[in-house]
């Protein structure tokens, strides 16, 4: 399977707020670099089924059409809004008239639109294959993540002296992609290629690993931190089933000297004894996976640990993701009541569950109202922490402090809201918002802490070469789309128990 592409693309839009929708001229070409090698070769693979390139102009006006971002968007267009077009996003099937461009990939990063055309090699009439069955597709998204880190953030415009990587786009992507063929999507590695001088190695035996492409001179440093999130939602309605996720990753920054230096370190339980419920681990590609094993010290207790042998590049990166298997209840439990449209009575209650370390770095609730209106007063009475109104006072926020009870390991928030006759303006996201819908977010941080228990000793750290750098290891926990709904009214969900 060939996994060569046929064009980048890079986009601008003139103003990223505010698209001018009977415009075309709104959108400004970057940067253009089309692959001749890779359009041959679908010429002979596709033979009648190819579809030459249209101009850049041409191209721009059907991936705008596309979108919904040209013309008049209330108008409806057959080919674009019918309702049994096979949707694939970020993949899209652009029109021209030469025939249809698919699959063409788009990224929006921040006002600015990144493309490609993978080269697939099959024909496919009807309805499109899955993408996971495009090794192709995968290869071509990566590319466009690759190019989105490497541009960084964009502003106003991107001639702006804030952009100074625009002008070495060209130059990435020969590097990261010649003739169309990628051979390395990390960016940061193909940063380093083209901005170190590469440097003489001497008594080697194997060659520089295409992750560590240039040699590191200085004092030696190992930074690790495992990242936990919890994604929860909770209904405490008798035809809901509450939901938890826990995840997380292992992030390492190594500048050590030496080509061939290898890293072994253990994701053990903080416990001694216990095993760590992890799964679907994904393993970066320096990691050699025919040392990747289970700790078998104890025959009686096997599994307590992972251990894993490296050879670091230079650039922090993640060493490792993993899923929890967790059948628990959320660390944060909660119940939310509320009841009114003008005006509004609500009680939420909290509770940490046992087990769960009761110190927190950060820990608040946000209850927003955004289809209910603008708040005009609001009388509350907490068990703890303080409450204050958004900024757009559409919202209440409750900041817990950094423990909950000790005694209880219970907060409490209860009170009345009285709104106005205007409602705020929603967003997007928000507009599933109707009647009794209500919801709040808890956002919680907690250091040298994680749900798993998983942690790594620096003590039994090796590293080979044998020296001795400065190693630091640090673990926490987080909340990451934590919401409780509203039991007495609707919920945006079609699945149930």
């Amino acid at each position: 399977m060939d996994n060569s592409v046929t064009f980048i693309k890079i986009y601008e839009f003139a103003d990223k707020n505010q698209f001018a929708w009977e415009k075309t001229e709104y959108l400004e070409n970057v940067s253009l670099r089309k692959f001749v090698t890779v359009e041959k070769r679908a010429k002979q693979k596709l033979s009648s089924s190819y579809v030459p390139l249209p101009s850049n102009e041409v191209f721009a006006r059907s991936l705008l059409h596309g979108l919904g971002l040209q013309g008049n968007t209330s108008e409806f267009y057959k080919s674009r809004d019918n309702a049994d077009k096979q949707v694939q996003l970020p993949v899209m099937e652009v029109k021209t008239s030469e025939g249809d461009l698919w699959p063409v990939l788009v990224l929006d990063h921040h006002g600015v639109l990144y493309c490609c055309l993978p080269l697939v090699e099959n024909i496919y009439e009807g309805r499109k294959p899955s993408l996971l069955t495009l090794p192709s597709v995968s290869v071509g998204f990566s590319v466009l993540l690759s190019l989105t880190n490497f541009t960084g953030p964009v502003y106003s415009t991107m001639k702006e002296a804030s952009m100074p990587k625009c002008y070495e786009i060209e130059s990435f992507i020969t590097l990261s992609m010649p003739f169309g063929q990628p051979s390395d999507t990390e960016w940061q590695t193909v940063y380093d290629l083209q901005t170190v001088q590469n440097e003489p190695t001497s008594k080697m035996d194997h060659k520089q690993p295409a992750w560590k492409p240039h040699n590191y001179k200085g004092k030696s440093t190992l930074n690790i931190s495992i990242s936990e999130y919890v994604r929860s939602v909770q209904f405490d309605q008798p035809w809901f089933q509450d939901v938890t996720e826990v995840f997380g990753n292992v992030i390492v920054k190594a500048m050590m000297e030496g080509v061939e230096t290898d890293v072994i370190l253990s994701l053990s339980h903080v416990q001694p004894g216990h095993q760590l419920q992890l799964e679907s681990l994904i393993l970066h590609p320096c990691v050699q996976a025919s040392v990747l094993d289970v700790d078998t010290n104890s025959s009686e207790r096997p599994g307590m640990a992972k251990k894993l042998r490296f050879s670091p590049p230079l650039h922090e990166f993640v060493l490792c993701q993993y899923k929890v298997k967790y059948n628990k209840l959320a660390p944060i439990i909660g119940v939310y009541k509320v009841r009114g449209e003008q005006t509004v009575e609500f009680l939420l209650q909290l509770k940490l569950l046992e087990g769960v370390r009761n110190a927190f770095d950060t820990c608040e609730v946000l209850l927003p109202f955004l289809h209910r209106g603008v708040i005009q007063r609001h009388e509350v009475r907490a068990s703890q922490g303080n409450v204050k109104e958004g900024d757009n006072r559409n919202c209440l926020i409750w900041s817990l402090g950094n423990k909950f009870s000790s005694k209880t390991l219970e907060a409490s928030l209860m009170g009345t809201i009285y709104f106005e006759c205007t409602p705020c303006p929603q967003s997007y996201g928000e507009s599933f918002l109707k009647g009794g819908s209500a919801y709040v977010q808890v956002k919680f941080k907690c250091v040298d802490y994680t749900i798993s228990g998983c942690v790594i000793d620096p003590k039994n750290i090796q590293v080979n070469p044998p020296h001795k750098p400065k190693i630091s290891a640090e673990r926490f926990v987080s909340s990451t789309d934590f919401k409780i709904w509203n039991c007495f009214g609707d919920v945006p969900f079609s699945s149930v128990r």
